[in-house]
């Protein structure tokens, strides 16, 4: 019964922090991290160990590849790619016009430290997160949602991590 609850303290959380996002228009975060949440799903097994969502900025998707191999056989499945993030479930029409495949790191090469306490007593969010993301989070005033906010940002990257 617990787990219930805890889940739907979650979700309302969740939709919290997208409401927060929208109010500061700051979507281009929330699409960004529901792009690497389906990665896997968006790309396949197989590729999502080769590659790596790195930035979304002006509707252009930048991806980190292995190697060059793998960045000339992506640029064949682009349109399917920007297809599948359209989707409803994933980001929606118009979101991602083009994906840019780069040679790079495709993971994250240590992982995130935990949320540091400000001077004030609220949490901060690592610094390996978006720019925006962490923007938006010094912009909250409230400090329960800030504390939230940061605790979502630190469990996302904690699961990227673990699961790279």
């Amino acid at each position: 019964m617990n787990d219930i609850s805890e889940d739907s303290d979650f979700v309302k959380l969740e939709k919290t922090v997208e409401d927060v996002l929208t109010e500061n228009n700051l979507q281009s975060v929330l699409y960004f991290s529901k792009i690497q949440k389906y990665w896997e799903i968006i790309v396949g097994k197989p590729l999502a160990a080769k590659t790596s969502p790195i930035q979304l900025h002006k509707k252009k998707l930048i991806v980190h590849v292995a190697d060059a191999a793998y960045s000339h056989h992506l640029k064949y499945f682009e349109r399917q790619i920007l297809d599948l993030i359209a989707s409803p479930e994933i980001c929606g029409e118009g979101v991602v016009k083009k994906v840019s495949f780069r040679v790079g790191k495709t993971t994250i090469a240590s992982s995130p430290k935990p949320p540091q306490k400000s001077q004030k007593g609220s949490k901060r969010i690592s610094s390996q997160v978006d720019p925006k993301a962490q923007q938006t989070a010094e912009n909250i005033s409230n400090r329960k949602l800030k504390a939230s906010f940061a605790r979502i940002m630190s469990k996302r990257l904690s699961k990227k991590n673990s699961t790279t």
